[in-house]
């Protein structure tokens, strides 16, 4: 093989790598506008990034990866917390209204509420810089 077809080739591999993380990128905006409250299918994201994360060569790609399986991760762990504190407000109801019970139902609220925004940020910037094709330079901003 000469040279040329070497580097048509690369490229070849390069754009299917670029379509495979964008895809995970689309994934978690359908999966936060659809589906958004039931973490059984937030896992289907974390299951596609751990099974692409394999075929990604290109270092600013493989930040991505990381970026979005931070993003994902993270926005379940949120969710499940939120999840927890709500439950344990929910159960003080109908037992005497505790200060505990009264603060875990802020605090689940606080959680639901800021959850969005803060996927949104992680999304839209991890796309921008995948639109300039650099890579995430930290996981945690």
């Amino acid at each position: 093989m000469g040279p040329a077809t070497m580097m048509a080739m690369d490229n070849i591999r390069a754009a299917r790598q670029k379509k495979l993380v964008l895809a995970g990128y689309v994934m978690q905006i359908v999966v936060m506008l659809i589906t958004f409250g039931m973490p059984l299918m937030i896992i289907v994201p974390i299951i596609y990034l751990i099974i692409i994360r394999r075929f990604i060569s290109i270092d600013w790609l493989c930040r991505h990866i990381r970026w979005q399986l931070v993003t994902v991760g993270g926005g379940l762990v949120i969710l499940l917390i939120a999840m927890l504190f709500l439950s344990v407000g929910l159960s003080e109801i109908n037992r005497q209204t505790t200060l505990m019970g009264i603060v875990s139902q802020w605090i689940a609220i606080g959680l639901f509420i800021c959850l969005p925004p803060w996927l949104v940020y992680r999304i839209v910037r991890g796309l921008i810089f995948y639109g300039r094709e650099e890579g995430m330079t930290h996981l945690w901003p």
